[in-house]
């Protein structure tokens, strides 16, 4: 009798270990999703952000800069120009469903480089 109570304390510690190990690996494979997605989610917005400052340089150098506005079913984009004498600021917005990103930067008139960039 002694044999059959510790051999089913042997299975029961098993069992529970075995059930400890799915739940654990069952969270980190959720949470390894969770954070596959939010990195896709910050490399679209780091290449909207490339894209933007190379449209403002652009601009620059071929004629004058306006703010403006763009709207699409998964983005808001609003950029704000303000015109120094030596410099444009542009402060731009990116809104998605799940977040809101926004930036700072100025583009020298003369050369059109980015002499400073930030994130607000």
């Amino acid at each position: 009798m002694k044999n059959r109570g510790s051999a089913l304390m042997v299975v029961l510690v098993l069992f529970s270990f075995m059930i400890s190990s799915l739940f654990t690996a069952s969270l980190l494979y959720s949470h390894q999703i969770q954070v596959k997605k939010k990195v896709e989610d910050v490399m679209v917005l780091k290449d909207i952000t490339i894209m933007i400052v190379g449209y403002y340089q652009y601009h620059t150098m071929n004629g004058m800069l306006f703010s403006e506005s763009y709207e699409d079913e998964n983005y808001s984009i609003d950029s704000t120009v303000l015109e120094d004498y030596d410099y444009y600021e542009i402060e731009t917005s990116i809104t998605t469903k799940k977040s809101e990103y926004k930036f700072s930067f100025r583009v020298n008139k003369n050369n059109s480089n980015i002499s400073y960039f930030t994130y607000v």
